[in-house]
């Protein structure tokens, strides 16, 4: 049976992911990459596509981009096109480089496209390439803090999150990058009514070291979504209804997502051992958190 169109990524900010079929490297010496970001910057300016954040990883990459009216699809088959024939007139081999569709993320907020833009940068240190993510010459961080420019990333967009002025908002970029999800106080916030649980939910991703997807409280079997739904329920002592209200789900949804017995594999028990260390974070912290108010 045929896939499903994709739909055409026009007007908007998306997070595109594409790996090498079979998850094969992509990238073999650092001329392939030079390669590569020569393509998509020439494509790019053609098309009036602003390219805001990537990283090229052995076998993937991430791109966090822009657009008023081009089609993405049409830009990204475009540049892997000719990419992998070059690459493979390089090296010798035959067939798609790339794996079969690119992943696609609609950005709708800033706090998502802070995230977004965070874990691409962060996605070196995270595979234990680098200690700190500056030391990678082939991703667009060094043109946000100010290390090396950078003719293809335009950083305006997510640095003006920060302040007006340059290098202040470098700096408190650097600053977001690099620093550890406060998950206590932001429970506080939830708790309070000053964050959405929202926020939580990209954090919870954060934690888990997942791409920041769409952030759809509803995504069925999200491990954000159930991490999420554990922290509401054991920290601050909501009831399945409350969560259900102030996430958009279902009830039933949140009573399965809170049971155990319903999250079952090897991926599941390493997601089971990371909530777990997770939750420890957290021990003690409750009283500072918030009172569990119990409210439905």
């Amino acid at each position: 049976m045929p896939r499903p169109l994709r739909p055409a990524l026009i007007h908007g900010t998306y997070h595109i992911t594409a790996h090498g079929v079979n998850e094969e490297d992509v990238f073999r010496a650092d001329s392939d990459r030079r390669f590569y970001l020569f393509l998509l910057k020439k494509h790019a300016a053609r098309g009036g596509v602003r390219v805001l954040a990537y990283v090229l990883m052995s076998n993937h990459v991430h791109l966090v981009v822009s657009t008023a009216d081009t089609n993405l699809s049409s830009l990204i088959q475009r540049v892997h096109g000719i990419y992998g024939a070059w690459f493979n007139r390089q090296y010798g081999r035959r067939g798609h480089l790339f794996g079969s569709r690119f992943y696609s993320d609609a950005v709708s907020t800033d706090a998502h496209l802070l995230a977004s833009t965070r874990y691409v940068h962060r996605n070196p240190v995270r595979a234990h390439m680098v200690e700190r993510p500056e030391e990678y010459a082939w991703s667009s961080y060094r043109a946000y803090v100010g290390v090396e420019p950078d003719g293809l990333v335009d950083p305006l967009p997510v640095l003006q999150c920060f302040a007006t002025e340059r290098s202040a908002a470098a700096t408190a970029y650097e600053s977001f990058v690099l620093e550890r999800t406060d998950l206590a106080g932001l429970l506080q916030s939830i708790n309070s009514g000053q964050r959405s649980t929202r926020d939580l939910v990209m954090a919870a991703a954060d934690l888990l070291n997942l791409v920041p997807t769409a952030v759809d409280h509803r995504t069925r079997g999200s491990p954000a979504r159930r991490l999420t739904c554990m922290l509401l329920q054991r920290v601050l002592g909501w009831t399945p209804h409350r969560i259900a209200s102030e996430m958009g789900m279902e009830y039933a949804g949140v009573v399965s997502a809170l049971k155990e017995d319903n999250h079952r594999g090897e991926r599941h028990e390493n997601e089971r051992a990371r909530f777990k260390e997770i939750l420890a974070l957290l021990d003690g912290a409750p009283q500072a958190v918030g009172s569990k108010t119990g409210h439905v």
